[in-house]
């Protein structure tokens, strides 16, 4: 029997400084009808993929139905945090199996439980607990957090959604973690430099696409933001395939780069550039980029501009703005602005591919329409990885 291809996507967990503590794990494990196939299918998890690379060395964090423990594989490390929904009863069924798995150097975490009704012995199974802001209020949420029996243990808000929420809960608790919609969590662009950047762009891809292109003149554009000429020159001496290279300017490392992957380098710094952003953006603009990239090349491989359009879908995270208007005077191609705007055309095709990977929604992929062009499940999950590991090369 083949074995069935494991699709994942991560989510980030963030700390109070905005920084990556761990990676939510969201996995698709339909066909695991017995304890046996889901054994298999973290097995394959744990031992088959780079787990390490994906993950960053960072905890992983994976939802489960409590009665799915039994079929925990030995543990490879100890950076593994398995989260069940799971009532009194339930943790008192399975009891033993939590004592030996956590022995065994696993740990654990509840999911929206329902404080009252567990007892002391019930929690010490358990170091994190999540706790949603959708589900429970922020006063309910502040209450939860500052409550005796949640004291020693590590809370993770979910569904955030608003920064003010966030400013609430942790100034009112202990709360250091949290994961939710980043779209709102954070505040506009330092300065608001909005113009100013959007200025730019729109010069160095006017430069760029100029049938008298010069290296010089779009060197001096770049070189205006000293922050930006700082971020290309380092991401370019941190790719792998660029550190041969003496590279000491911004002209020098346009020489290396080469006109044909300008636009790519040029719009990675942009957005690395912009100040007042969790660092995990950064890596999850790029990651996109290449994903979309690698996905547009296998269905059309005759096509341009995949890696902008998905680096350039991040715009409104960074600038707060609706991408209508910031692609106003933008010289994109209409292939590319229809992407952007309305998800349609080839390269819209591209990126809704990969915004419903990334999402886990799995089953909205139509992988029966890419049969002739063999872009299967486990391809897909290949170049999900291979975005990861690539945006993990670059320095920011």
């Amino acid at each position: 029997m083949k074995q069935e291809t494991i699709l994942f996507a991560r989510q980030a967990i963030l700390n109070s400084q905005y920084k990556i503590y761990a990676y939510q794990l969201l996995l698709a494990h339909t066909t695991a009808s017995t304890e046996e196939g889901f054994s298999n299918i973290l097995s394959s998890l744990f031992l088959d993929l780079p787990i390490d690379n994906v993950v960053e060395n960072k905890p992983a964090f994976i939802d489960m139905n409590i009665s799915d423990i039994q079929a925990l594989p030995t543990l490879p490390e100890n950076k593994i945090v398995i989260f069940v929904n799971a009532t009194q009863a339930k943790i008192l069924q399975y009891s033993s199996e939590l004592k030996s798995l956590t022995a065994n150097g696993y740990h654990f975490g509840l999911i929206n439980p329902n404080i009252e009704s567990l007892t002391d012995d019930a929690l010490t199974f358990f170091t994190y607990i999540k706790l949603s802001i959708a589900l429970y209020g922020v006063n309910d949420v502040i209450a939860l957090a500052n409550s005796e029996q949640l004291h020693n243990k590590k809370v993770i808000l979910t569904d955030l959604t608003i920064k003010q929420q966030l400013d609430k809960i942790t100034e009112l608790t202990k709360i250091k973690l949290f994961s939710g919609d980043l779209l709102n969590i954070r505040e506009d662009v330092t300065g608001n430099k909005v113009p100013t950047y959007t200025s730019l762009i729109s010069k160095v891809l006017t430069l760029i696409n100029s049938p008298l292109v010069n290296l010089r003149d779009i060197s001096s554009a770049i070189e205006v933001d000293s922050t930006l000429a700082y971020k290309i020159i380092k991401l370019t001496k941190s790719a792998m395939y660029y550190q041969n290279f003496n590279i000491t300017n911004v002209q020098r490392a346009l020489e290396v780069i080469g006109l044909r992957d300008l636009t790519k380098w040029f719009g990675m710094a942009l957005l690395t550039s912009i100040e007042g952003k969790p660092d995990c953006l950064y890596r999850m603009a790029i990651s996109r980029a290449y994903f979309t990239q690698s996905i547009a090349e296998a269905l059309y491989p005759k096509i341009e501009g995949a890696f902008i359009t998905g680096l350039f879908s991040y715009l409104p995270v960074f600038f707060n703005e609706d991408m209508k208007t910031l692609l106003k005077g933008l010289p994109l191609s209409p292939a590319v602005n229809n992407a952007l705007i309305h998800h349609s055309g080839k390269l819209g095709t591209a990126l809704k591919i990969t915004c419903l990977y990334e999402a886990g929604q799995w089953d909205k992929i139509p992988f029966s329409n890419f049969k002739d062009v063999e872009l299967n499940k486990e391809q897909l999950k290949e170049m999900y990885i291979t975005s990861l590991q690539k945006t993990q090369e670059l320095e920011f």
